[in-house]
């Protein structure tokens, strides 16, 4: 059983969205079916480009924070990508790092800071959900 077998994705026009992605094969399968969609609802390849980074970092630190599977889904809305990564840990929010130049971690947020039009985190009756607004150049 590979970690894609575990992978349960829901890919319609407007919406993809996919439980237990934890795996680098699943993440990988996460960003090709991301661009997929985006792409075929005609968002800039910047916007798309900036989708599958936003996608990568949300998803890895997690993934890293909780050492368990998380639920992310993307969705277009208008002229707007909207993506979000719930996961079960209703405490432990994104921190700001002050990142030394040789750190490898850290940079998370100030990534996010640089390229989502809006980003936010809320808890849920079943932990959290990160938010992030991408607008899409069109």
């Amino acid at each position: 059983m590979t970690a894609l077998d575990n992978d349960e994705v829901v890919l319609t026009r407007h919406t993809f969205m996919m439980r237990n992605c934890c795996a680098r094969e699943s993440l990988s399968l996460a960003r090709s079916l991301a661009s997929e969609m985006l792409s075929r609802n005609g968002v800039d390849q910047s916007a798309v480009a900036d989708a599958q980074l936003v996608i990568s970092e949300l998803v890895t630190n997690a993934v890293q924070a909780i050492g368990e599977a998380v639920v992310l889904s993307l969705r277009v809305d208008r002229r707007t990508v909207v993506i979000e990564v719930a996961d079960s840990d209703p405490t432990n929010f994104p921190i700001r790092g002050e990142p030394e130049d040789d750190d490898e971690h850290g940079r998370g947020l100030m990534i996010l800071d640089a390229i989502v039009e809006d980003w936010s985190v809320r808890r849920t009756s079943r932990g959290k959900v990160v938010r992030c607004c991408i607008s899409d150049g069109n």
